[in-house]
């Protein structure tokens, strides 16, 4: 069951929009076993090669190559015969995703599993901009958030551009399905559940969720998780309201239980959250 090999571990991001880590594999090793997770994440290979299976696909990743590795793929790797040094950037979509058109546009097809990109690119101008991350990462200046997510932005400008795998667009929402996704979106600060969304569009519950989860590519519970946790970190950086307000303006059955979410997505409060915006 690929549930079973899904990363349980919570990436701790601190107060940058991303994680940077460096990584240093000897020959034959393993650089790390198979599984997937929600984020998205590229290395980018220093020195060395490295062979990677993506989605049941094999190749080799060799200097300056990039990996893509996209939302809730299992992926493994292992070291070429020499080793190999790389780089990895992992961030979750959510965190790039808000009401601008640009962002509807691009974001919510890589958040609702319609949009995949290349596993394996070779590009100077993302090569670039992961280097820029890099320096950011040892300037730690009071910018260096801002000057980070932006050059996040242009690598996924550069990826929808250029690296977009046709395979793995889904054009076929269909009509009964866009009404279910414009309703949640206008009221998921409301109680819902599948089974009153299956009612209200005359579907059965287990049909329901099995349709919802094939055009969209994720289940309906996790649509509405998305959308509830967005809005509340939005609320978080932009409103006065207080922790219960928040939690209920999103939908949230108790504050208690909207801070365990909260914290569960981001590994950390949202009061902590809160203090760190300021």
């Amino acid at each position: 069951m690929i549930n079973s090999k899904k990363e349980l571990a919570q990436v701790d991001y601190g107060n940058s929009p991303l994680k940077l880590l460096h990584f240093i594999s000897p020959g034959n090793a393993k650089c790390f076993n198979i599984h997937w997770h929600y984020r998205v994440e590229l290395l980018l290979i220093d020195e060395g090669e490295t062979h990677v299976t993506c989605d049941n696909v094999k190749f080799i990743a060799r200097k300056d190559d990039i990996v893509i590795i996209n939302p809730r793929k299992l992926h493994n790797a292992d070291a070429g015969e020499n080793g190999v040094k790389y780089r990895v950037i992992m961030f979750e979509l959510s965190l790039f995703s808000d009401n601008t058109p640009g962002n509807k546009k691009y974001i919510e097809p890589l958040l609702q599993n319609r949009i995949r990109f290349f596993n394996i690119v070779h590009d100077v101008k993302i090569r670039k901009y992961i280097d820029f991350i890099t320096d950011e990462f040892s300037r730690e200046s009071n910018a260096s958030s801002m000057f980070i997510e932006g050059y996040v932005y242009c690598i996924l400008g550069i990826l929808y551009r250029n690296y977009v795998n046709n395979k793995y667009i889904y054009t076929s929402v269909s009509e009964k399905i866009k009404d279910v996704i414009d309703y949640i979106q206008e009221n998921f600060d409301k109680p819902l559940s599948t089974a009153s969304l299956a009612d209200m569009f005359s579907y059965e519950e287990s049909y329901f969720c099995r349709k919802f989860k094939s055009e969209i590519g994720i289940s309906p519970v996790e649509y509405i998780r998305i959308l509830r946790i967005q809005q509340a970190k939005k609320l978080l950086k932009t409103s006065n309201e207080n922790i219960s307000e928040i939690a209920t303006a999103c939908g949230y059955e108790s504050s208690s239980y909207f801070i365990r979410c909260f914290r569960k997505q981001y590994d950390v409060s949202p009061t902590k959250f809160r203090r760190l915006q300021e």
